[in-house]
């Protein structure tokens, strides 16, 4: 199979306009698209890989705004650092993103998707972003797309690292990690802090300050077994802290907070045999806990635990084809002060993928049967296809269904779940064809996802139903190159997120969105800036609350102090840009933040 690579990965995808810093000797490997390793020449599916220096090089403070950066996707946040966050990926609902720590998925079982705003970006090695539906290899919620974050590792060199910085809104950081070889094995220990004052999150409701805190730590550790037969890796991420947040229904001086904890844990044991074959066991834990308070008086509790355990196995046939299999068991838990009717649901999965090709033609095919305790048999499938031409072009086509299971709010929450909800479910279909041009190169991608049984709000019943069926159409270009040695990045997103029953905009999704990117190494310099445009949205169903466009212009520089010791400046919201991305709350404004690090 010829590459067509575009700074390191293959040019099919749909390229990380927050940077890419030099074009890499090696492709990147690979797992979130097909489960298995691939270097991103081989992967068909439209993924971008966030890697540790793209995470340091750029200007985001947060998850929400490092992904924010990323074609296709739409973030919000209910105020400053540390709020409520929500990714929409390809024009989806928020709930329609699959989050995966180290191959353990990471939820809110009640809300039914993820808190990102607790994320530390400090513990990330790196990140998958699969655009697209995935339901045939995981099950619920991949129906938009998936997101894999990957904590950090040791490599074969001892490395350690530290940094202390202060900016903007009384914000202050410091974090310190070390990694590398024990002997045959790795090790990764990482821990940060962060606090700041934050901003005021809400328009016209208390006055205050809503801060933020998060201690974060990360712990990894992969090595052989003692008898040599296999390889496990496991690792630990975990983040708590406090957030302050506005309640307009209470009184304009009551303090309103909230306590919460994030955990993951995975433990993987993988062997490999003659053959080729390989054999993967994994079970893993996350959990989601959050707390309330009201003037220091507990408010509310909200406890969901997700325990996870699978088996896979990877069987190549005459060097062309891959053969995999395998079973995935869940188990949901929640817990607190509100009592559900049902306080737990579990689900078993069966998937099989095969991976080929010929000539210049290559081809996977997915399907997958999930047995859920509540909603019965689900079948879902994928088929991607490429085909590479001698003139340099390489096209592609897929298909895909998905589904997602409502969450125990929609279902049991007292007064407001509907236990009679159905899964919603998708079809989706995309083509598209990438090459080079001049000095760098380009993907083209039209989509269209086509969801049914959408849950959403009745407000004659006062409760969740499956309502409302969406369309989306949409179409991504991206170009990445090299120009006067300026390394560069552009795309933009055009799209069509419709109600199909209204013909309104489907809530919080722009219909337009592009993003800049430019940065440049000069000697002990280095520098960057980006500049992203989102367009009009509206924050209803009904089309009636408008958030206007905005655009944000962001930039870093880096001073090398010396061998070990570098000094970091970066400036966000450059223009000062008021912009809501929920209505009714503030984003910060024009802010800084000045680190000193020292690595070795």
């Amino acid at each position: 199979m010829k590459n067509f690579l575009i700074s390191g990965i293959p040019a099919v995808v749909v390229i990380p306009l927050l940077t890419v810093l030099s074009v890499q000797a090696a492709d990147p490997v690979i797992v979130t698209a097909t489960r298995t390793a691939q270097t991103a020449d081989e992967v068909l599916a439209p993924v971008t890989v966030i890697s540790r220096e793209d995470i340091e090089t750029s200007a985001a403070r947060d998850l929400g705004e490092l992904l924010s950066s990323q074609v296709g996707l739409e973030v919000t946040r209910n105020g400053g650092y540390g709020k409520n966050t929500s990714v929409f990926m390809r024009g989806t609902n928020a709930g329609h993103v699959l989050t995966l720590v180290d191959g353990i998925k990471l939820f809110s079982a009640t809300v039914g998707a993820t808190a990102f705003q607790f994320l530390p970006l400090d513990q990330i090695e790196r990140i998958e972003i699969v655009r697209g539906p995935r339901s045939s290899l995981y099950g619920s919620e991949a129906l938009g797309g998936v997101i894999q974050i990957f904590t950090r590792k040791g490599g074969d060199r001892r490395e350690a690292h530290a940094e202390v910085g202060y900016g903007t809104y009384n914000t202050a950081i410091a974090g310190a990690g070390i990694a590398g070889p024990a002997g045959d094995s790795r090790f990764s220990i990482q821990v940060d802090v962060i606090d700041t004052d934050g901003i005021d999150s809400t328009v016209d409701a208390q006055s205050d300050k809503d801060g933020y805190d998060n201690t974060s730590l990360s712990a990894r550790w992969n090595g052989p077994t003692s008898d040599g037969a296999g390889e496990l890796d496991l690792s630990l991420l975990y983040a708590s802290g406090n957030t302050g947040f506005d309640n307009p229904w209470a009184g304009p001086l009551v303090v309103n907070d909230s306590s919460y904890a994030q955990q993951v844990l995975n433990l993987k044991w993988r062997t490999d045999g003659d053959g080729g074959w390989s054999n993967t066991i994994q079970v893993g834990q996350s959990r989601d806990d959050s707390k309330t308070f009201a003037d220091n008086l507990s408010d509310g509790e909200f406890n969901t635990t997700h325990n996870q355990a699978s088996w896979q196995l990877d069987w190549p046939v005459a060097e062309v084809h891959l053969l995999t299999g395998g079973i995935d068991y869940a188990d949901d838990l929640v817990d607190g002060s509100v009592s559900y009717d049902v306080s737990s649901r579990s689900n078993l999965g069966l998937f099989g993928q095969w991976q080929g090709g010929y000539a210049n033609q290559d081809m996977v095919a997915g399907l997958r049967f999930d047995d859920n305790e509540q909603f019965g048999n689900h079948f879902t499938g994928n088929l991607d296809y490429a085909l590479s031409t001698e003139s340099g072009l390489r096209f592609n086509a897929g298909l895909g269904t998905a589904f997602k299971a409502p969450s125990f709010n929609d279902l049991y929450y007292p007064g407001f779940g509907n236990p009679t909800l159905e899964v919603e479910s998708s079809t989706s279909y995309e083509v598209g064809v990438s090459g080079d041009a001049g000095p760098g190169s380009w993907a083209l991608r039209w989509f269209n996802t086509d969801i049914e049984d959408l849950v959403a709000y009745d407000p004659l019943t006062y409760a969740p139903v499956n309502l409302d069926r969406a369309v989306i159409d949409g179409l991504e270009l991206d170009w990445s190159g090299k120009l006067s040695g300026w390394q560069a990045a552009a795309g933009i997103a055009l799209m069509d997120p419709k109600d199909k029953a209204t013909g309104h905009q489907l809530a919080r999704r722009a219909k337009q969105s592009g993003k800049v990117r430019v940065d440049r190494r000069s000697g002990e310099w280095q520098y960057g800036l980006s500049a992203a445009y989102h367009g009009k949205r509206y924050d209803d169903k009904a089309n009636t609350v408008a958030l206007e466009s905005y655009t944000l212009i962001d930039g870093g520089i880096t001073y090398a102090l010396g061998k070990k010791w570098r000094l970091r400046i970066e400036a966000n919201n450059l223009l000062d840009e008021s912009y809501q991305t929920a209505a009714g709350f503030r984003e910060p404004g024009r802010n800084f933040l000045a680190r000193v690090v020292f690595r070795d």
